[in-house]
């Protein structure tokens, strides 16, 4: 339930549902509050418990994690119980760039495999959920966030406007000391995700992307930068589909990648009729990554762009390290 007319100024969250299987209440009660002062600023926080991710885990949505681990018992994400409070200020400079300061202090634990349920595949099970670096995870998080994108409403779901260029990117840093905050964890983390939209020529566009992270000190399992495979025959933008694991985990990585869309009209102007009625935009691209302890990653190919409604395939070669064979993978550029 979210509730944002209740009193002026104010926005309320609560959520809360119960485990079956681990016989556990989660919930999250968040409020948040414009101070009248200052434009854009805000301050709030909220209490919690319930299962947590590493956040670069997130590029597949719920949405896509359930229907995986439904239908043929994948589940991409690792998990741990958190449970504790955050208190946070978020200031809107203007309608491209977010500043954002979190103070959290939660307890975070590991968590067994509680079933094997699903709608298919009865006879296989789960993997194991791996453990994490149990403790008091009390950190202060700074975070400078920028999109210049414009919005619009396609009937299901908000759509970019590719149409136009952009840049979608954060930069955050997070400090968790034994001293200074009474943590479990010693680390200074810094992360990075910078992304460039820039219109072409006929109406064709390229994509430049930059993802990185170091930390200072140990991370804990769960704070690991971690590079991304393909997902079940399914892959996002900006993972290694011919990556050989599920996943690399490193303290530093950069994943750096360049595509060019060429939209079909594009096309029309040959005399091969094969080609001059295509329907679909190709999609030539490359894409490299680094992690420490582990050989440099490359892999490139093409993709269909709308070769069916909202659904994109790719063909990907892997040419470096980890990356081997070939990978054959579909997307839909509609956001679950």
């Amino acid at each position: 339930m979210t509730s944002s007319t209740l009193i002026d100024r104010t926005e309320l969250t609560a959520i809360a549902g119960y485990g079956f299987s681990d016989r556990m209440w989660k919930y999250d009660l968040s409020a948040g509050y414009e101070l009248p002062f200052a434009d854009g600023l805000n301050a709030g926080g909220e209490v919690f418990c319930g299962l947590a991710n590493r956040e670069e885990e997130n590029i597949y949505s719920r949405f896509e994690v359930t229907l995986g681990a439904l239908l043929y018992k994948d589940d991409y994400r690792d998990y741990f119980l958190s449970e504790g409070w955050h208190a946070f200020a978020r200031w809107r400079i203007n309608s491209s760039f977010r500043v954002g300061a979190t103070y959290a202090d939660e307890e975070q634990m590991s968590v067994r495999k509680c079933t094997d349920y699903s709608i298919f595949s009865k006879n296989h099970a789960y993997r194991q959920n791996p453990a994490i670096d149990d403790g008091w995870m009390r950190s202060v998080k700074l975070s400078l966030n920028m999109d210049t994108r414009k919005f619009t409403d396609n009937g299901m779901s908000m759509q970019s406007d590719e149409g136009s260029s952009y840049w979608v990117g954060n930069i955050a840093a997070e400090l968790s000391s034994p001293r200074y905050l009474n943590s479990s964890y010693s680390f200074a983390r810094y992360h990075m995700n910078l992304m460039r939209h820039q219109l072409t020529f006929a109406s064709g566009y390229a994509d430049i992307w930059l993802i990185g992270g170091t930390a200072a000190g140990r991370l804990p399992l769960q704070r690991m930068f971690e590079i991304q495979a393909a997902y079940g025959g399914y892959a996002q933008e900006q993972v290694l589909s011919t990556l050989s694991t599920q996943r690399i985990l490193s303290d530093r990585s950069v994943v750096a990648g360049l595509e060019h869309d060429f939209p079909s009209t594009l096309f029309r102007w040959t005399d091969v009729p094969l080609v001059r009625n295509v329907w679909f935009d190709l999609a030539l691209f490359i894409q490299a990554a680094a992690a420490q302890g582990v050989s440099h990653m490359a892999e490139t190919g093409f993709g269909l762009v709308n070769i069916l409604p909202f659904i994109r395939t790719d063909f990907t070669w892997g040419i470096a390290g980890p990356c081997k064979g070939f990978a054959w993978t579909l997307e839909t550029t509609l956001g679950f």
